[in-house]
């Protein structure tokens, strides 16, 4: 009599969470909160709204409760379904914290209820399904598995991300019809040296030209620069010259760049960066740069290339031998004309 009353008012008690879980998702979606949840409606999950998955996995989560009423093996998908769930909450909760630095209250209470759900689950199961050793190997790899996942697929929102790299990663003048392009592997000793002679001129070209920064990656360690690279592009344009010399400085020295590295070099300079790329972004950012190449026809590293986009007319520099400070600063000034 008790296991069956138990029973009863459990599956009453997670169908109630269920449901202030999926209400509180429509506010979400309506945007019914505070100002605080501004920022956090500007990033997206798979592209989508955070919203489409909470309701997505309510919903889901649901109909595996009232098909646990039949099928015990419908309570174990449940639990592992809250723990994958609970894990991306993790992360979200994370990322509020140190990435967009404000709290949406509405998105911390459907955290709550989805953490209660879960233990809520894993309580029940240990008296008629599973003992708690065996809940514990089932939830922790969802829960890291809901993590990583969540860590790779959240980014900011944007309607077209081949629109955004057009025009997020340019430098300098927006509106000019000249375009640098500066085609450069991390690890290339002589795109090293070109950039050690020119890198005084690339602030005098801002004002005349719109300047790009394409990574073309033959040494596979330069793949480690790559997120760095665009960050501070998309993000960081005021400080990007230094930034960016600070980024060479490890690659000079053949040392991997890390999170943890390039804020202690950021601080140093005391220049803004907290805000890193999500993988979406850089993936995208990694095509973008591909696209160029090929556009192009670069396939070697160090490449200038120098173009009016009105006219249509574009000039190259390959090679140590060919780039110089003076070259670039003629062509700009020639094809303005």
């Amino acid at each position: 009599m008790f296991f069956l009353c138990f029973k009863k008012w459990n599956n009453l008690f997670v169908a109630a969470l269920l449901l202030v879980g999926l209400s509180l998702t429509v506010l979400s979606y309506f945007q019914v909160c505070s100002s605080a949840c501004t920022a956090v409606h500007d990033y997206r999950l798979f592209s989508f709204p955070f919203e489409v998955a909470g309701g997505v996995f309510f919903v889901t989560s649901f109909l595996l409760l009232i098909a646990s009423f039949r099928w015990c093996s419908m309570r174990v998908v449940l639990i592992m379904l809250a723990a994958y769930a609970s894990g991306a909450e993790i992360f979200l909760i994370l990322f509020q914290k140190y990435v967009i630095k404000s709290w949406c209250p509405v998105c911390l209470s459907i955290a709550v209820v989805v953490f209660l759900i879960l233990v809520q689950l894993v309580y029940s199961a240990r008296i008629w399904i599973m003992p708690y050793r065996l809940s514990v190997v089932v939830c922790v790899p969802m829960l890291l598995l809901g993590f990583l996942v969540s860590s790779s697929a959240i980014a900011k929102k944007n309607s077209d991300y081949r629109e955004l790299f057009n025009e997020e990663v340019i430098l300098g003048n927006s509106s000019s019809e000249v375009e640098v392009y500066f085609f450069s592997d991390w690890m290339c000793p002589s795109c090293q040296r070109v950039e050690s002679e020119v890198e005084g001129e690339f602030e005098e070209l801002f004002p005349l030209a719109r300047v790009c920064f394409v990574d073309l990656a033959i040494n596979s360690e330069s793949m480690y620069y790559l997120p760095y690279n665009l960050s501070f592009m998309i993000n960081s344009k005021d400080h990007y010259i230094e930034l960016r010399k600070a980024l060479r400085k490890f690659a000079d020295n053949k040392e991997i760049p890390t999170q943890k590295k390039i804020q202690k070099v950021v601080e140093t300079l005391e220049v803004k960066y907290d805000n890193p790329l999500g993988y979406r972004e850089i993936n995208e950012g990694r095509k973008h740069f591909k696209a160029l190449a090929k556009k192009f026809k670069v396939s070697q590293t160090p490449t200038v290339i120098i173009r009016n986009s009105a006219r249509d007319e574009e000039v190259r520099l390959v090679g140590y031998e060919e780039i110089s400070q003076q070259k670039i600063t003629y062509l700009v000034s020639t094809l303005s004309k």
